[in-house]
């Protein structure tokens, strides 16, 4: 094996740079003292790293495997770790749902597994030069954005982001049903969290990653941080597929005018902010763009039928929906007009037919496992959804109604369409920068060359196609438009080429090149300003404080043992679920009213989301006019305490979207039959009641 050195010096300058703006990026703040941030974030990072590689060797073993057994044209080390990283967390979600991958010892097998897969399936690639990656002019512009998204995986949940309310989904969902599948030691759906009935593919490998570190209760800090790393990785994943959409796409010969454009798509995807907010959080969007750019890829593999290539998509494309899905109508259309209409030659009729029937059955075949999971719990395979035709479940049919309101759009069909130009919920959210001015501007000049036209229609059909999805199916959040990547992204790059194969003189072309990095650079910086203004001013907070000092432990020895007066000292310190973990006896059992974010409470607590059946409504439609029989009901379900956030509680009765019989004024007729608060923390409007012994 032998290394070409040419390029070793411009690259390892190349990693330096990066290095050292992680380093300064994660000095950022008053909380980060000096080299405070960067040596904790060293210390954060270094044991979910080494999870989540070893995660990421398996899923590279399993997608070369199944390449060479398919015999498929080759298409790069990333779509071969797209299609195994598909096909680990279907097997995930398959296992996870019978209990056997909480079988000791089973999720660690899997990673063996899949590392000897990619041991054997390599000797040969070993014997042969490996020639290192050349450093383009845009890699350099990424390094803002990049070296952000690695600082912000390394921070906690609930420090970032301003947008996605600082991670109240993966408070209260994607990493807390982690937690409750490995202490039931299934998967399996909860009534008191309607999102697990979700397909949840992302939460189940966040799953996996927590069970090769040992659990989420004694090493739950790293599983957290493992999560981030492995969605950030899904970001330079998606990079680097869009790049070979780029290549593939193209018809233009020559090299010079056709590298530009493929760095330009990687480059947009990693800089674009949004990117960066939802890579670095334990969110989905990033593998449903990873899975929907590999569909999109595997669609344009030549030399296979159209059988193989209609199984292949349909079962990316069903991983996609599997993460999250609104793919179903966000990346469908764009692959599906990438596979009928992207070929060479055009598409005959009875092939189109095969590769829609074969796509439709194993994208269907993937969905199956959750579809009758959910059938079985509920009645309805699709749960909450289509309750006028299979059912309402374990919830009433005012829930099915809450429910559908929240999270569809009310207005006309041309508000709707106003909103998907709006600064507040749609492309012009700052957190897409001037992406989609970008896109618009590159697919024109996409237009002007005969090798580019086609692919750039193709993929503008499509992308027209996902925004009605969009516009018709979704509550229209700016952050939903994320997997629309999958064509903006390669259209961009497309565009690129377009021009560059219109230039003569190298110096035009050299323009051009610099002119893209300096778009790529405009979209890497305003990503930095959006993380540096993060907590006004302090993004790196939750990344300094850390685990201990959020759930209270680090506090525990002081306060049992200091005076009286530093103790209360200590205990005003501690947020509302340290002082649960901390102050309450072991036998305490906490009730969260109005809050649905349970993921740093160490004691056994009750909670439900917004949607789902309070133990307060059903108290209250029992006894309705005596609050002292509502605290008697809580009691009997073995509950000593109730932590009340009375400000989420106002958003969510004012919004009407928690049970109605909770109102403000019941609630507060409640909390007034409990006495004086045990502790209360004002200025986040929560505040904790002991509820009488049985």
């Amino acid at each position: 094996m032998s290394l070409e050195s040419k390029k070793s010096p411009r690259l390892a300058i190349f990693i330096l740079t990066w290095i050292s703006l992680i380093v300064f990026i994660s000095s950022i703040g008053p909380s980060s003292v000096g080299l405070l941030g960067p040596m904790l974030m060293i210390d954060t990072l270094i044991r979910p790293a080494l999870i989540v590689s070893s995660f990421l060797l398996a899923a590279l073993g399993f997608g070369r495997l199944i390449a060479r057994s398919l015999k498929l044209p080759r298409a790069g080390i990333v779509f071969e770790l797209a299609l195994g990283l598909a096909f680990i967390l279907e097997l995930d979600l398959l296992l996870g749902i019978t209990g056997v991958l909480f079988k000791p010892g089973i999720a660690l097998l899997i990673i063996v597994l899949g590392v000897l897969a990619l041991i054997v399936t390599s000797v040969q690639s070993l014997r042969e030069s490996i020639e290192l990656p050349d450093v383009p002019l845009i890699a350099w512009a990424c390094l803002p954005a990049s070296a952000v998204l690695i600082v912000a995986s390394s921070s906690l949940p609930g420090g970032l982001w301003q947008s996605e309310a600082f991670g109240y989904d993966t408070l209260s969902y994607h990493l807390q049903l982690p937690r409750e599948w490995i202490a039931l030691g299934r998967i399996v759906p909860l009534e008191h969290n309607v999102y697990s009935f979700l397909p949840g593919l992302m939460e189940v490998g966040w799953t996996h990653l927590a069970l090769i570190n040992g659990g989420m209760h004694n090493n739950q800090a790293s599983a957290m941080n493992a999560a981030h790393l492995l969605h950030a990785s899904f970001v330079f994943i998606s990079a680097m597929l869009a790049a070979r959409a780029v290549l593939m796409l193209t018809g233009v010969e020559s090299e010079k005018s056709r590298k530009p454009g493929i760095w330009l798509a990687a480059g947009l995807v990693i800089a674009t902010p949004w990117v960066v907010v939802v890579g670095s959080m334990a969110y989905n969007e990033m593998a449903v763009v990873a899975f929907g750019l590999a569909a999109m890829v595997c669609a344009l593999l030549p030399d296979i039928s159209c059988l193989k290539r209609g199984m292949l998509v349909g079962a990316l494309v069903g991983s996609a929906c599997s993460a999250k899905p609104t793919a179903m109508f966000l990346i469908t259309p764009i692959v599906a007009c990438v596979m009928l209409l992207g070929s060479t030659k055009p598409t005959k009729v009875r092939h189109g037919l095969t590769l829609l029937a074969s796509a439709a059955f194993t994208g269907s075949a993937v969905l199956f496992v959750w579809l009758i999971r959910n059938w079985l719990v509920s009645g309805n395979p699709v749960f909450p959804a289509a309750s006028g035709l299979f059912g309402t479940g374990h919830w009433t049919s005012e829930q099915i109604q809450r429910f559908i309101q929240a999270h569809q759009f009310q207005g006309s069909f041309i508000s709707r369409l106003a909103l998907l130009f709006s600064t507040t919920r749609g492309m012009f959210h700052s957190q897409w920068s001037l992406l989609w001015i970008f896109v618009l501007v590159l697919s024109s000049l996409g237009l002007t060359h005969a090798n580019t036209r086609k692919a750039t229609v193709i993929l503008g059909l499509g992308l027209i196609m996902a925004c009605a999805g969009w516009l018709i199916f979704t509550h229209l959040q700016s952050r939903f438009l994320v997997p629309l990547l999958i064509a903006a992204a390669p259209m961009a790059g497309l565009g690129l080429v377009g021009l560059m194969s219109h230039l003569r003189k190298p110096l035009h072309c050299r323009i051009a090149s610099v002119a893209a990095a300096v778009l790529v650079a405009t979209l890497s910086i305003h990503t930095f300003i959006i993380f540096h203004h993060q907590r006004n001013g302090d993004p790196n907070i939750r990344l300094v404080q850390g685990f201990d000092a959020i759930t209270g432990k680090m506090f525990k020895d002081q306060i049992q043992t200091s005076d009286p007066v530093h103790r209360q000292e200590l205990v005003d310190l501690l947020s509302p679920a340290g002082y649960v973990n901390v102050v309450l006896s072991n036998s305490a059992s906490v009730y969260l009213l109005g809050d649905a974010t349970p993921l740093y409470f160490q004691k056994p607590v009750i909670y439900h989301t917004t949607w789902d059946t309070s133990p307060l409504g059903q108290a209250i439609r029992s006894a309705p006019d005596d609050p002292a029989r509502w605290a008697g009901l809580l009691s009997e379900q073995g509950l000593t305490h109730v932590l009340v956030n009375l400000a989420e509680l106002d958003r969510l009765t004012s919004d009407n979207w928690y049970d109605p019989a909770a109102t403000q004024a019941s609630v507060q007729r409640f909390v007034q039959s409990l006495g004086k608060p045990t502790h209360s923390w004002p200025k986040l409007g929560r505040f904790l009641y002991e509820l009488p012994s049985q």
